[in-house]
């Protein structure tokens, strides 16, 4: 608790910290959760102009955690796969980045 002041008849006016700090803590959850949202927003609008191999390529690395598999599942070779994926993910960042929106995203 704080003191703030003191009224005339010597009762003091506090203000509970624990109040304040979870209604900051909303207001800052709140914030970074429509950042978030902006993001993603962002992401997927990028992400749509790819083309299809690279489209279907990362989908498949969001859903499988082996390279190994994501190159067989596409009947393409473990190598053009590790390859591939640099090249969309490079390309998808660039797509990201050059957007005017991606600059509002970081301040």
């Amino acid at each position: 608790m704080v003191k703030l002041f003191e009224k005339n008849n010597k009762k003091e006016v506090t203000i509970n910290e624990e109040v304040l700090s979870k209604d900051d803590d909303a207001q800052e959850l709140s914030f970074e959760t429509s950042l978030f949202e902006d993001k993603q927003v962002l992401f997927n609008q990028m992400f749509q102009k790819l083309g299809a191999a690279c489209k279907d390529l990362l989908k498949a690395t969001f859903k499988t955690k082996s390279m190994e598999e994501v190159a067989k599942s596409l009947d393409i070779s473990y190598a053009y796969a590790r390859k591939k994926k640099s090249l969309c993910i490079g390309q998808l960042t660039k797509l990201v980045q050059e957007s005017p929106s991606f600059n509002q995203l970081n301040y």
